[in-house]
């Protein structure tokens, strides 16, 4: 995994990656969408805190966080998306102790970037689809654990 903890956040004024200010980012309810449906991707949505995160967004949703609530919230998302795109992108189990006969060592997700992107505007499921990787084995995993 590339990404040093505050680079995502570097190159925010308010070193909120998912609001602009107060005010949520459009992207951000599909991001917590994706997260509370981790299932779709063959994940335990409860591995990535989603109950919890869809608690506070409807409470943020509702009006009146404070600042430091906002920024825990901003931060479970990213770690949640961030967790999301690693275990998507490398899968959760790692294919030599399955002897399926491939190496997944060289493959790094850019954390930085892939957070950026979804924020920027990228779905966040459309990314997610993207990290899968190409393998049959996969997709019957994936089919598996739903």
């Amino acid at each position: 995994m590339s990404w040093t903890a505050s680079a995502p956040y570097d190159a925010e004024p308010d070193r909120l990656l998912w609001f602009d200010g107060a005010t949520p980012r459009p992207v951000l309810a599909g991001v917590v969408a994706s997260i509370v449906a981790a299932g779709a991707h063959g994940l335990d949505p409860a591995d990535y805190d989603a109950a919890g995160i869809a608690e506070q967004w409807a409470g943020i949703r509702a009006g009146g966080a404070s600042g430091p609530e906002l920024a825990l919230f901003d931060t479970a998302v990213s770690v949640a998306a961030a967790r999301m795109a690693v275990a998507v992108h490398g899968g959760r189990v790692d294919p030599a102790t399955m002897m399926w006969g491939y190496d997944i060592g060289h493959r790094q997700v850019d954390i930085a970037d892939t957070l950026a992107r979804v924020r920027d505007g990228a779905e966040f499921e459309g990314v997610l689809d993207g990290l899968e990787p190409a393998v049959s084995h996969y997709a019957r995993a994936k089919r598996t654990s739903s």
